[in-house]
């Protein structure tokens, strides 16, 4: 699996939260 993926997904999500 991408874990780098993951997190880079996740910090798409935080940013667009903000």
């Amino acid at each position: 699996a991408e874990l780098r993926a993951s997190v880079f997904l996740a910090l798409e999500e935080q940013e667009s939260v903000e």
